[in-house]
């Protein structure tokens, strides 16, 4: 009497298997279909990735060029891999139907889709430096249309080795090196402000012992020399600044150069220059918001880059006919 209701449990399981094989089937095949590249592409679709944008905001971005079919599953898809961490930012270019799984691989591995030009860019380069450093990369962007972007972001343009894409605009580059400079100056923010003196008065002293002298070490100690000459109200007398004004090294300076009345000579200006001279390392910056306090007031430096300090004027002359007039 108890086959009938033992009969419809079995049929029920049979249909609650059947239903559940052919949901995963259409789970399997409707996510395949997200999955797979969209039939209409546009060639070469250039997608640019920042340094710690969300996974959910390049699949969406991903989406809405046509590389994927769905936001939701390739966002998913990079969870999956673990991908929050290891997205390579900078310029992608997808020429090709590409599945998700590629896609995603491809944001994972660093996989920009070309050959990138490798940019050097020495600590302590200016503006007029940068500006022949890109055009000998890319010919196609003038010189003087660079330095006229550079100048004004003069100590806010990041030096380090980039890798940017053939098809580049200057647009690009001079975001990519402020983007960089912005993330490697924020551990530093709270050490700025203790300081007491802003960011812009911070890559003004930098940009000067970049170009003054070539150790850390010694860039600590002048960078509490030049502050405490301005304290004194003493001029700055620093070659650096003048020969970003008249384009002339130390030793080519005359008489006559060191009498020009401009904010940029620190021979005839007390303080500051107005903007930074070059764009400093990250190891300078360090050095001019803590320096080491010492009693030095002047400083040169002999032809094998050693520093010399000086308590004293006469102290100071004696290095100097020593180390720069007898050479």
């Amino acid at each position: 009497m108890f086959t009938r209701p033992f009969t419809v449990i079995i049929a029920l399981l049979k249909l609650s298997v059947l239903l559940g094989v052919l949901f995963s089937c259409t789970l399997t095949v409707s996510y395949f279909f997200f999955a797979s590249p969209p039939t209409e592409f546009t060639n070469e679709i250039r997608v640019d990735v920042e340094r710690g944008q969300s996974v959910l905001s390049i699949a969406r971005e991903l989406e809405s060029k046509g590389i994927v079919r769905n936001a939701k599953i390739a966002a998913n898809l990079m969870v999956y891999m673990e991908a929050e961490k290891k997205i390579k930012a900078g310029i992608y270019i997808f020429k090709r139907p590409e599945s998700v799984f590629v896609v995603a691989k491809r944001l994972v591995t660093g996989d920009f889709g070309y050959i990138p030009v490798r940019v050097t860019v020495p600590e302590g380069t200016n503006f007029m430096q940068l500006a022949r450093i890109l055009n000998a990369k890319y010919p196609n962007m003038a010189t003087s249309t660079l330095e006229a972007k550079l100048r004004p972001l003069e100590g806010y343009l990041f030096p380090d080795t980039y890798f940017f894409p053939p098809m580049a605009t200057d647009e690009d580059i001079i975001k990519k090196m402020q983007d960089t400079f912005k993330h490697r100056i924020k551990p530093l923010e709270a050490q700025i402000t203790a300081s007491g003196r802003s960011l812009e008065e911070i890559l003004i002293l930098a940009s000067i012992l970049e170009e003054e002298v070539p150790t850390t070490v010694d860039r600590k100690l002048v960078a509490d020399l030049l502050l405490r000459r301005m304290e004194k109200g003493m001029p700055l007398q620093v070659d650096a600044t003048l020969g970003y004004l008249t384009g002339k090294g130390s030793a080519e300076l005359s008489l006559r150069d060191l009498r020009i009345d401009n904010e940029y000579n620190t021979y005839t200006r007390k303080g500051l220059p107005p903007t930074p001279i070059s764009n400093p390392g990250l190891d300078t910056i360090k050095a001019a918001i803590s320096p080491t306090p010492n009693d030095y007031l002047f400083y040169l430096s002999d032809k094998d880059g050693i520093t010399h300090f000086a308590k004293t004027y006469a102290e100071h002359l004696k290095y100097k006919r020593k180390y720069i007039d007898q050479q």
